[in-house]
């Protein structure tokens, strides 16, 4: 079941964010989401773990080298179907070492992304990070939340995961492969390659398309936020100029009545000269 959108839109924001925030990011999120009244959506933020480090490098290089992914998932295909196809060891030779070049170029430069953070990338940590990105490959997809949110790390695949059985069996010897009978299912193979290859292309269209989507949602839920801060603050401001005119009327009166004031005490006193006048006249 596909995880709802604003589950993957925050577990994004997360996941691609540092290693060692982690932890404060989601509880920061999980806190702002429930003062929003958003509790279901607030539980299951509060639930994504916290990665492991190779799963956060592959993460990372999702988010910050797509295309290395994407060239990893194509050169899975291509071995798939070569695995699948009656070509015989020299022709399943390329796509081999296609697969394990381009396995070994996202394994250097997710470790050097997890590096760059400043963890230390042990041998392991490598062994793990290149399991998880063949287990990635075999599958052609991302686990749920979605795409750059993985947060355990994943077995290495056999070949069954490819396509292929464990031991190559009743597969056309290089001398057989070599007859001319064997050459009618080239057309076959190559098709087949060639739907692969479109196949890899929709989905990473479908993806880009996904990312496009969660862009534009993004940037609405964004704006509608700061359209209403601009009408609470707009509220604030109104309110701020109320207030300071009535400071300023209750000044005004204020300084009224200080002269008023003054005005009688000047009065009282010319009245208590009088009445000393006219008492010393008597």
């Amino acid at each position: 079941m596909k995880a709802p959108r604003e589950l993957e839109e925050e577990a994004a924001a997360l996941y691609r964010g540092p290693l060692h925030g982690f932890v404060a990011a989601r509880n920061a999120r999980t806190k702002a989401l429930r003062a929003a009244g958003l509790r279901e959506l607030a539980s299951a933020v509060a639930a994504l773990p916290k990665p492991s480090a190779a799963a956060w490098a592959c993460d990372q290089l999702w988010w910050s080298e797509p295309a290395c992914i994407d060239e990893l998932f194509a050169a899975a295909i291509t071995l798939r179907g070569a695995l699948h196809g009656a070509g015989d060891a020299e022709a399943r030779r390329g796509p081999t070492q296609g697969y394990r070049d381009a396995v070994a170029r996202a394994t250097a430069r997710a470790s050097a992304i997890l590096s760059k953070s400043g963890a230390n990338v042990p041998v392991p940590t490598q062994r793990r990070i290149t399991a998880t990105l063949e287990a990635l490959a075999a599958a052609g997809a991302w686990p749920e939340p979605g795409p750059g949110c993985l947060a355990e790390d994943l077995d290495p695949p056999g070949f069954e995961a490819l396509g292929a059985s464990p031991l190559v069996v009743g597969q056309p010897s290089a001398e057989h492969a070599r007859e001319p009978a064997a050459n009618t299912n080239t057309d076959a193979v190559e098709i087949a390659r060639a739907r692969e290859q479109l196949a890899l292309a929709e989905a990473t269209a479908a993806r880009r398309d996904e990312d496009l989507e969660r862009a534009r949602t993004t940037h609405v839920r964004t704006a509608d936020e700061h359209a209403a801060q601009r009408a609470r603050l707009d509220e604030v401001e109104r309110r701020l100029a109320i207030a300071e005119a009535a400071l300023a009327a209750a000044a005004a009166d204020l300084n009224a009545c200080a002269d008023a004031a003054a005005l009688a005490r000047t009065a009282v006193i010319q009245a208590e000269g009088k009445l000393r006048a006219l008492a010393g006249g008597d």
